[in-house]
């Protein structure tokens, strides 16, 4: 089976090409070029005669719906795309395609697989499946962090979210929160000190954020992927991780240092739903 599997994200698309067992990088593109892209996937498609495509994109799905997507330019390309093409199109939220992407590679029966980069996702592995609810399971980016409360000047934070919420984690520690607070992206603020990400303010409200799911999910193992999440150091993230957590209960922490892997996921999304 040929597959093509595509990832949407909030400032990159990656498009690879998955036959024989074999993933292939085929390209990247800037995600503001987005409505670009489906003249560009329809060519892939019929050169290489292609069975179908996964999509993973940042964005919240409901049955197969996007409802909400606060970090794309265009939110109705993905949906655009699905139309355009002339064979089976299976789509799923970016961080969902990461987190099978993970179960595959490995093999953990449950985890949680946490994506950084413009925004902040997770996907729930459970007994090896992915755990959805109604479409917005593991939306850890969109958890209040109680800021105002916590806050020793007594004025009260409660920044401003791109979904509309307020006091998200996402307007702490996400790519896009941290560009516009710095003034540079944090691959360049990353290069100019490699602990950056460390001394953020939210990187405390991070990690007590993934420490409270693993409390409520209690998986295996938690990975961390993404433009961002893939630079993380994982001892680092398991020693602050860990405080918060009881020490009979501590899963392995990984850091899957793979830019594609969303799109890999993406391919496996859509040959599982192909069988």
């Amino acid at each position: 089976m040929k597959i093509i599997g595509v990832d949407i994200g909030g400032t990159n698309i990656d498009v690879v090409f998955f036959s024989d067992g074999k993933y292939r990088h085929i390209m990247t593109l800037r995600t503001e070029n987005i409505d670009n892209i489906c003249e560009k996937i329809q060519e892939t498609v019929s050169i290489m005669d292609v069975d179908a495509v996964g999509i993973g994109v940042a964005a919240w799905l409901k049955s197969g719906s996007i409802i909400h997507a606060p970090n794309l330019p265009s939110p109705e390309a993905p949906l655009n795309l699905r139309d355009a093409l002339d064979v089976p199109v299976f789509l799923d939220n970016d961080a969902n395609c990461f987190a099978m992407f993970a179960h595959e590679i490995l093999g953990h029966a449950s985890l949680l697989a946490v994506t950084v980069g413009t925004g902040i996702g997770s996907g729930i592995i459970v007994n090896g499946e992915i755990y959805r609810g109604e479409g917005i399971a593991g939306e850890i980016g969109h958890w209040t962090t109680g800021r105002s409360s916590r806050s020793d000047t007594g004025k009260q934070e409660n920044l401003r979210c791109r979904c509309g919420g307020k006091d998200h984690l996402e307007c702490y520690f996400s790519g896009w929160a941290l560009e516009q607070k710095y003034g540079k992206s944090v691959k360049d603020l990353m290069a100019e000190n490699r602990n950056f990400i460390y001394e953020t303010e939210g990187f405390d409200d991070f990690c007590r954020a993934i420490a409270n799911a693993v409390m409520l999910l209690d998986p295996s193992a938690v990975v961390f992927g993404g433009r961002i999440g893939m630079q993380f150091d994982a001892k680092i993230l398991e020693n602050r991780i860990y405080c918060y957590l009881m020490r009979g209960f501590l899963p392995r922490i990984e850091v899957l240092k793979d830019e594609i892997a969303v799109a890999k996921g993406a391919c496996i999304l859509a040959a599982s739903s192909m069988l």
